[in-house]
């Protein structure tokens, strides 16, 4: 008799396989009761099933929930197995199995070799010998004189592809213009002959970005982002229409889950073919589609940790322009050295912050705009000027203080300034480097959103199938 066993802390599921006799049973324990179902569904003893002989493999160990990978061999063993007693099983016990099980699928093959975007903007390579995506734990800032002769020497390249976002949509170009739209982004299939720190051995992505530039390596894909990727994800014509928005926008989870759906839905029919009863087929691919752990859903929202190069807006920078700090990118936009912005909103002294900032912050031609919403222009002025403390006097609570600093080294070094800021002065706080496209908010209480994750504060590719597993 072979016995499978999962347990937990209130419930334990064993599955018992007698060769000799060909009988299943699965018992469902919960507290002191249990009860066992033969292949037919109805119930038995405990003693009863014990006396099932054949052949012993020992009791296995399982976590609550089965990884269903359907692209290996044992799982599809194992599930040709539950189909033969499938149609006995009660309502209830299917419903059990399925809730155990992590489905997971493998990616199409695919053919030709091309340049993809996947739901929500990130972009892909993807071909018969695997789909690349981009590692944001080894992003690559640059900013001023920099990034200009980098895009100078690039325009020089003829191995380079190089996407641009129009009204018209995504559309595919093998030179580099000299005036870029907001959303531009350059692939180099060899970045060994790049220069100094973007030097590296395989593809390498870079993101344009106003006086700067971001590169991401390319690298294998986790599996789950390949599924999407050869499902999912949208060719970029090398000539043809542009690829227009509605394709791959996708903001949030639900809009990903819708482009997901479908490609996801039509692979796993393909490969459930059919070999297994359709209400088994139906209820393996709805288990995909629904519930908050389903397949698609784990997937849309895994796809916000990889870098959205294009946003469904075109005329929208990376990173966007967070309309409450209007008048300081503004300023940040139209003057020549990359500078970046602290924001902190709902200051309720503007004159003691003021004052803390002063001590906080060491930079001595920092800059302070006092945000209001009816201006879209207001100037600095020092920071270390009574003209800010004056600006202050004259600023009703709640404040919202932008403060303009020189662009550090390193998008780390102006998060981690942003999380002492934050947690020194009790207020959010908002940090803005257009040059990188980097834009993200930290809240008094350590609550964060946006995008440092896509600049190595977050999860890299080897982490990402495991996160995947556990969103």
């Amino acid at each position: 008799m072979g016995q499978f066993r999962e347990t937990g802390s209130k419930r334990e599921v064993t599955v018992m396989i007698s060769t000799a006799t060909a009988n299943f049973r699965l018992a469902i324990v919960s507290g002191e009761k249990q009860r066992e179902y033969d292949r037919s569904g109805h119930f038995v003893t405990q003693s009863e099933s014990r006396k099932s002989g054949g052949l012993h493999y020992g009791d296995v160990q399982h976590p609550i929930t089965y990884h269903l990978d359907l692209c290996g061999a044992a799982a599809m063993a194992r599930l040709r197995l539950i189909a033969t007693f499938w149609p006995a099983w009660p309502t209830e016990t299917r419903q059990l199995w399925l809730q155990r099980q992590e489905i997971a699928l493998p990616p199409r093959a695919l053919c030709d070799q091309d340049v993809a975007i996947l739901p929500g903007g990130a972009v892909t390579v993807r071909g018969p010998d695997g789909i690349l995506v981009c590692d944001p734990a080894e992003a690559v800032t640059l900013a001023g004189i920099e990034a200009k002769e980098l895009r100078t020497a690039l325009r020089r390249r003829t191995d380079a592809i190089h996407l641009l976002h129009g009204d018209s949509g995504i559309v595919r170009n093998m030179r580099l213009p000299v005036r870029l739209p907001p959303q531009a982004v350059t692939i180099i299939q060899d970045a060994s002959r790049l220069p100094g720190h973007l030097a590296s051995a395989g593809p390498v992505l870079i993101q344009w970005c106003s006086k700067g530039a971001v590169a991401w390596p390319m690298v294998e894909s986790p599996l789950p982002f390949a599924l999407a990727g050869s499902v999912a994800a949208m060719p970029v014509a090398a000539r043809g229409q542009p690829l227009i928005t509605e394709h791959w926008d996708g903001a949030d989870v639900e809009a990903r889950c819708r482009l997901l759906g479908p490609g996801i839905v039509e692979h796993a029919s393909d490969i459930l073919g059919d070999e297994f009863p359709d209400d088994l087929k139906d209820a393996l691919i709805d288990s995909c589609v629904a519930g908050p752990d389903g397949l698609i859903r784990r997937i849309a929202a895994g796809l916000a940790m990889l870098p959205a190069c294009f946003q469904a807006e075109a005329s929208m920078p990376p990173g966007g322009r967070p309309m409450a700090w209007r008048s300081s990118i503004a300023y940040i936009d139209r003057t020549a050295p990359p500078q970046a912005l602290l924001g902190f909103e709902n200051v309720a002294d503007p004159v003691t912050a003021l004052r803390a900032l002063r001590n906080l912050l060491d930079f001595p031609d920092a800059l302070v705009v006092m945000e209001v919403s009816d201006v879209d222009d207001a100037e600095p002025v020092p920071l270390r000027q009574d003209a800010a403390l004056f600006l202050g006097r004259r600023t009703h609570s709640p404040a919202k203080i932008g403060v303009i600093v020189p662009v550090p080294a390193m998008p780390v070094d102006l998060y981690a300034l942003a999380s002492s800021l934050a947690d020194s002065l009790g207020a959010a706080v908002t940090a803005v480097a257009p040059c990188w496209g980097f834009c993200h908010r930290i809240d008094a209480d350590g609550d964060e959103a946006g995008n440092a994750g896509w600049f190595g504060m977050g999860a890299g590719i080897e982490e990402m199938d495991v996160l995947i597993g556990d969103v």
